[in-house]
């Protein structure tokens, strides 16, 4: 256990790139909820949970492409980008079939219904040419069909656990550590267990060498380990206190690894890998690991407002403010971020779209207040019932990052 890193000064350069306006999307429904978005490669792909409208935007081309209506249960699910080329609605009741959207097509694909299986599944994962819903189905999108595990109790509560490290990568999906209050005390699983998608099946992760048990550690793929690091420890049921140590696990030789002790984080880690090197971060600081020399960089995080938003995406990461927007992308600036203001059109909008795509930052539609009544002056003993009024917004603005391809 560690303390918490004392978090060093960014270092901040103007932003390149110029932000362009979005039109407003084609024909959305009329709608009081504003509609939420995903990154799909290169593109944005807006739909609304209520209504099922769909539709995507390539700000390499600067088009909208209208898709047909998503049926309002897989609308309200949240969808998943299996690669730079498809999206998968998924999964409904299992009578009912799930959707495939291609930003390029105006039609979906049909993804058969799920299989019934001893386990209902919850957080769906990528996959290579697919989906898995541990612990017990995966869909093959070019066989256009399920495949189901047997059911293993022994792969079970390795993969049930709260507040476990989880990612994917390559041909692999990790679920490691974690714990769960079971009639009493909270406590930790001391492992973990891996899918491989080639075989279509779960084995347990080794434990020699492996890191402590503890809870929210953050799990990153490199390109060929998983990097899990952090998290909390709990002793006689309550958190022990940052951990600032971790390990590399290679899938496919069952081997872990130390990973030098760094810095300690508070709350919500996130990351990315890029280069050869592990980037991790919170709301306060930052740390850079290089795999290949085994050590760690201290960066600092710009934003330090809790009204912030943190992305990550195609090797960038990015720190979002009402009116600013901090991207650091380590392949063209190592650890400098750039600083971007915001467009004023978008400034001032709640519940916005913020993705980071291939090559751009979006930020599309919202809603903005536009009246509503309070409850000053109220007389004692008078009740009050505060109500908003605001109009829902369908544009945007896309900041250009990277060359389009």
């Amino acid at each position: 256990m560690g303390q918490v890193s004392p978090a060093p000064p960014a270092s901040i350069a103007p932003g390149r790139g110029r932000w362009r306006p979005i039109p407003k999307a084609p024909d959305p429904r009329s709608s009081r909820q504003p509609a939420v978005g995903l990154a799909v490669g290169r593109h944005a792909l807006a739909y609304q949970r209520d209504t099922g409208w769909a539709a995507s935007y390539d700000p390499c081309a600067a088009r909208w492409r209208a898709h047909d209506p998503i049926r309002s249960e897989l609308a309200r699910a949240q969808p998943v980008a299996i690669d730079d080329a498809q999206a998968a609605f998924c999964c409904a009741p299992p009578d009912r079939s799930g959707l495939l959207v291609d930003p390029r097509q105006r039609a979906g694909r049909r993804i058969p219904p799920t299989p019934k299986t001893p386990y209902p599944g919850r957080h769906k994962q990528a996959l290579p040419d697919g989906l898995l819903i541990p612990t017990d189905k995966r869909l093959h999108v070019s066989r256009g069909r399920w495949v189901t595990m047997p059911y293993d109790e022994t792969i079970f509560p390795a993969v049930a656990q709260q507040s476990s490290a989880v990612a994917s990568g390559g041909d692999f999906f990790l679920s490691w550590g974690g714990g769960r209050a079971s009639g009493g005390p909270y406590e930790l699983y001391p492992g973990g267990a891996v899918f491989e998608a080639r075989r279509d099946r779960w084995r347990l992760v080794a434990t020699a060498g492996a890191p402590s048990p503890r809870r929210d550690a953050v799990a990153v793929w490199t390109g060929g380990e998983f990097f899990v690091y952090g998290g909390e420890a709990v002793v006689d049921g309550r958190g022990a206190g940052t951990l600032i140590d971790g390990g590399r696990y290679d899938p496919a030789r069952d081997v872990w690894r130390a990973v030098a002790p760094g810095p300690g984080f508070a709350g919500p880690v996130q990351g990315v890998a890029q280069g050869g090197v592990v980037y991790l971060w919170d709301a306060e600081r930052g740390g850079a690991y290089d795999l290949q020399r085994e050590r760690w960089q201290l960066f600092g995080v710009p934003a330090k407002v809790p009204a912030q938003r943190r992305l990550a995406g195609h090797g960038r990461v990015a720190v979002i403010t009402d009116t600013r927007a901090f991207v650091l992308d380590p392949a063209a600036d190592g650890l400098r971020w750039r600083e971007h203001a915001l467009p004023r059109s978008v400034q001032g909008r709640d519940r916005r779209v913020e993705l980071l795509t291939r090559a751009h930052l979006v930020i599309w539609g919202g809603e903005r207040v536009t009246g509503g009544g309070g409850c000053d002056n109220v007389p004692r003993g008078q009740g009050c019932d505060p109500y908003t009024e605001t109009r829902v917004l369908h544009d945007g603005a896309a900041l250009a990052l990277a060359p389009c391809r």
